[in-house]
């Protein structure tokens, strides 16, 4: 492990090399949020802006710079998110560099660049490479801040998860997480104060463009984007079906009733899109009101579809997504998607138990427990779960090292 620059270009290569695969072999038919991303990239390349409110602008932006330059030539825009997915793997190790050595950040990056479902999502056009890639960079920033002591780095970290933030709006009120565990790992209140309010400030600072944007197209003020209340809405209303939803395959979080579907359309009809998020948003909250024991109950299903082993990589190939791949390997793919997220959760599990990096054990929890919450409360999918995934492949990877370790001793011994 001396030479790890080696280690980690060759990891790297490979993992762009597995991450072809799936982009060579996906039916370039878009699907679903695919189709609103390509048309926002298509039209900010075309005119040069990106029209309302409805999603964050960073992923639109990252797709409109190739989008600009090959137009409608969706291969060579799944490409750009195959980079970004493989860079992601170097800012990994980099992360896991601060608090473990070479062997265990070796091996993290190694398993991270060969997660099936992580490999599998770097070749549709959906937000999560890049969130997970920006998400890695305020995680690597913060870290070392603590670390050194250096407020500038602390700086860097607001700015970052201001950049997340911009990529999936759910991740901004991490920050007030991110600001207790401040307190926890900096001991000094007065510290702690002035590196949280440094962190709020930065963060908000990046957004606040892009709200000053939104006020300027609406007349409203609408921070980021207007979704949160058909997020809401969605998974808290009468009319979704009262069995497991954890049983239905494909989007089972809009698996209503026909009348419900048509209630959708009806229930805020505003053609102002900020307007019917904020109706959504009412609806949703007067529901959870009304029916406590139902939000609870569908909370717990949702949980379930977040962290069940299932995910949306084997949904996309019972849904044909992957014609070019033979049955067999279709087959083969079921058991290592099934087994490794097993492997990487008992494994990871076991690392943060006996681990002794309390700050990354902490730092953990909150985000586990963050995403739980706002998944509870809206809706909940296997594909949310995946920025959590290198934090459980970091203590996985130091539960195989510390084995390895285990293994070399008694060896010496008898030696």
């Amino acid at each position: 492990m001396r030479d790890a620059k080696y280690w980690v270009a060759g990891i790297l290569f490979v993992s762009f090399a597995i991450k072809l695969v799936p982009l060579l072999t996906t039916n370039p038919t878009l699907i679903a949020d695919e189709q609103e991303y390509f048309a926002k990239a298509q039209i900010l390349a075309e005119q040069g802006v990106i029209l309302g409110t409805y999603r964050p602008p960073l992923y639109i932006l990252f797709l409109g710079l190739p989008a600009s330059l090959v137009h409608d030539n969706v291969a060579v825009l799944k490409l750009f998110n195959v980079v970004i997915s493989t860079l992601s793997v170097l800012v990994f190790y980099g992360f896991a560099r601060i608090d473990f050595g070479k062997a265990t950040s070796i091996t993290a990056a190694a398993m991270f660049s060969v997660y099936p479902n992580l490999v599998a999502f770097s070749s549709f056009l959906w937000s999560e490479s890049l969130f997970i890639l920006v998400f890695l960079v305020f995680c690597y920033f913060l870290f070392r801040s603590v670390r050194e002591k250096r407020i500038g780095l602390l700086v860097m970290a607001g700015l970052m998860l201001g950049v997340a933030s911009l990529t999936r709006s759910s991740i901004f009120f991490f920050v007030f997480p991110a600001m207790v565990w401040l307190f926890v790992v900096l001991g000094d209140a007065r510290t702690a104060w002035k590196w949280s309010a440094t962190l709020l400030f930065f963060c908000v600072l990046t957004i606040s463009p892009w709200t000053v944007r939104n006020f300027a197209e609406t007349g409203r003020f609408v921070f980021i984007d207007s979704t949160s209340g058909k997020n809401l809405w969605t998974g808290n209303n009468p009319y979704l079906y009262d069995d497991r939803l954890a049983r239905v395959p494909e989007f089972p979080f809009t698996r209503m009733t026909r009348s419900g579907k048509e209630a959708f359309v009806l229930a805020c009809n505003q053609e102002d899109r900020v307007v019917r998020d904020r109706c959504l948003m009412r609806k949703g909250a007067e529901y959870i009101a009304a029916e406590p024991r139902k939000f609870a109950s569908r909370g717990i299903q949702k949980l379930e579809l977040l962290w069940s082993w299932d995910s949306f990589l084997l949904r996309n190939i019972r849904l044909g997504a992957y014609p070019e791949m033979t049955p067999t390997a279709n087959r083969l793919l079921v058991p290592l998607v099934h087994y490794s997220y097993l492997f990487v959760m008992l494994t990871g599990g076991i690392g943060w138990i006996l681990s002794k990096r309390n700050d990354l054990r902490s730092f953990t929890l909150l985000v586990v427990a963050y995403y739980c919450v706002i998944h509870f409360t809206t809706f909940g999918l296997s594909r949310f779960r995946l920025p959590l995934m290198p934090f459980f492949v970091l203590f996985s990877a130091w539960t195989l090292a510390r084995l390895a370790t285990m293994r070399r001793r008694p060896a010496r011994l008898t030696a």
